[in-house]
């Protein structure tokens, strides 16, 4: 086979994210649709964790950080994968966005915070070993309580299962 005569290429090797141990957040802020009858604009702020990929979410009616104590680091420009997990799950925001009615602001608020439940609680990952969020949490705790305020449970009562190993 003439092929066979051809250079092997090599490929660059993978580089993965440095382990990092839960606190080491994600974060940007995206602008929400106005509602009809909604005079200012809501600031939709989404952080993820590194380790776990628990996003917390929180509409504002101000973005800036200083006001909650953030320290504000602006990533460098056209880096995608800098900031690179909560951009994707922006990108899911923006499809529920995009496939969702909403009757008002409430109903747009409640219904990314029942997104952002399943997504920690139900939706397993790829980048956890086929765990939750929430899974990966408990995993973490059990060697490392004291990076926790408390220790993680689920939000659903009756649904804190014992983790399978």
């Amino acid at each position: 086979n003439p092929r066979d005569l051809l250079p092997k290429e090599t490929k660059a090797p993978v580089k993965l994210f440095k382990d990092y141990a839960p606190s080491s957040l994600h974060m940007d802020v995206k602008y929400p649709p106005r509602m009809e009858g909604e005079t200012k604009q809501r600031y939709l702020f989404v952080a993820i964790d590194r380790a776990t990929r628990r996003v917390y979410l929180e509409v504002k009616e101000d973005r800036t950080a200083r006001r909650a104590g953030i320290e504000h680091r602006l990533t460098r420009p056209r880096t995608p994968k800098t900031n690179g997990m909560v951009k994707r799950f922006n990108g899911r925001i923006a499809d529920i966005l995009k496939t969702h009615h909403f009757r008002s602001g409430e109903d747009l608020e409640q219904t990314l915070l029942r997104y952002c439940l399943l997504y920690n609680e139900q939706l397993p990952q790829a980048a956890l070993n086929s765990k939750t969020p929430l899974d990966a949490m408990k995993i973490w705790y059990a060697p490392h309580p004291q990076c926790f305020n408390r220790k993680p449970v689920s939000n659903r009562p009756g649904c804190d299962n014992q983790l399978m190993p």
